[in-house]
C-alpha cells in the first residue's frame, strides 16, 4: 500500500491571470491573504501595459508580480509557471474568486489523500452556483443536458452546480483548479492560440489531461465566484463572443475529440437557427449577433499546431 503524501504549503503556489488591477483582484488576494497562510508563494500576471506600481507596492511582501508582453490568459501562465520552482501542486485562479473559510487547507488534505492516486486535477466547489437548466430544444440540438461536468459529444461542455460531496469530473474550471504538477502534462509552454477571450481552454487542457487520469471537484474546498462585468454589452462583442465559442469547439472537435466529429455541426447550426429565430421573436439583437458569430464560426477553426 502506498504510503500518504503530507501536503502542506510550502508545496503550492497560486497562480492569478488577469487583465488588470482592479477591484475583483483586490477581493481576490484578501481572501488569500485571510487563510492566515505562512510562506504561500502567490503569483499574478498581468499585461505590462496595465502595470500598477501602487498596486503593485501595496502587496509586495505577499505576491510576486509578472508583467505580460500581451494580454491573453494563458500567454500569461506561461510566463506565472515559468516563476515556479520546487512545488508539487499549481491552484489556478481567475481574478474574481473568493476563497472561503479553510479552503486552502480543505484542498491540501484532499490532495494529501489523493497525491498517489490517478488523480490529477481537483476543482474548487463554486458556492452557489446553480447552472442553466438545459430546455427540451438544448437538449435535442446537444449544446446543454442536464447532467453535470459532461463534454457532450458535440464538443459542448456543461458546467455544475455547488456539489455536496466529491464528484468526478469530464473538465475542470480553468479559473479555480488545482493540479498536480509532476502528472499534469501540456501545463508548461502550453500552447494556445493569441486572442483576447481563452474560451474552452479549460475544457480542451482539461481533455487532453484525463485520457488515463481523473479530475474531481472537492466539496470541503469552497470558493465564490464574483460577478464580473457583462461580456455581451455590445453588439460587436456578442458577435466575437458567439464567434469564439464556436469555433474554438470546431477547433477542439476537429483536432483533438475527433470521435463524432459531425455532431459539432449537428449542434452549432440547429443551435444557430432556433437561437436567431427566438431572438428575432423577442427582438433581442444583441442574441441575435451572438448566434449568427456562432453560425460563422462553423466555417472556421485554429490550426492544429496553436493547440499541440
Amino acid at each position: 500500500m502506498t504510503k500518504k503524501k503530507k501536503i502542506t504549503y510550502k508545496d503550492l503556489v497560486i497562480l492569478i491571470t488577469s487583465l488588470k488591477p482592479n477591484n475583483n483582484l483586490y477581493k481576490t488576494l484578501n481572501s488569500i491573504i485571510s487563510q492566515r497562510v505562512q510562506g504561500l508563494k502567490v503569483i499574478v500576471s498581468y499585461p505590462l501595459q496595465f502595470k500598477d506600481l501602487e498596486f503593485e507596492d501595496k502587496y509586495k511582501h505577499k505576491v510576486k508580480f509578472v508583467n505580460a508582453k500581451k494580454s491573453n490568459q494563458i500567454h500569461q501562465r506561461n510566463l506565472g509557471i515559468k516563476k515556479i520552482k520546487n512545488k508539487k501542486i499549481i491552484l489556478n485562479l481567475d481574478d474574481s474568486i473568493i476563497l472561503k473559510k479553510n479552503c486552502l487547507k480543505e484542498l491540501l488534505n484532499i490532495w494529501s489523500d489523493n497525491y498517489h492516486k490517478d488523480i490529477v486535477g481537483i476543482g474548487l466547489n463554486p458556492v452557489g452556483q446553480r447552472k442553466p437548466k438545459a430546455n427540451i430544444f438544448q437538449k435535442l440540438s446537444l449544446t446543454n443536458s442536464d447532467h453535470e461536468g459532461i463534454i457532450l459529444p458535440s464538443g459542448y461542455a456543461i458546467g455544475w452546480n455547488q456539489q455536496s460531496k466529491n464528484y468526478y469530473t469530464e473538465w475542470l474550471n480553468g479559473g479555480m483548479t488545482s493540479w498536480n504538477l509532476k502528472k499534469v502534462m501540456f501545463i508548461k509552454n502550453r500552447k494556445f492560440p493569441m486572442v483576447k477571450w481563452c474560451v474552452s481552454e479549460d475544457v480542451i487542457f482539461s481533455f487532453l489531461n484525463s485520457k488515463k487520469k481523473k479530475l474531481l471537484i472537492s466539496s470541503k474546498a469552497k470558493a465564490k465566484i464574483l460577478d464580473k462585468e457583462n461580456k455581451f454589452n455590445s453588439l460587436s462583442s456578442s458577435f466575437y463572443h458567439g464567434y469564439m465559442h464556436s469555433k474554438m469547439t470546431h477547433s477542439f472537435k476537429r483536432f483533438l475529440d475527433k470521435k463524432k466529429y459531425y455532431l459539432y455541426f449537428y449542434a452549432t447550426i440547429s443551435s444557430s437557427i432556433f437561437g436567431i429565430i427566438k431572438s428575432l421573436i423577442k427582438l433581442n439583437i444583441k442574441e441575435i449577433a451572438r448566434f449568427i458569430g456562432r453560425f460563422i464560426g462553423i466555417f472556421t477553426f485554429f490550426p492544429k499546431s496553436n493547440f499541440l
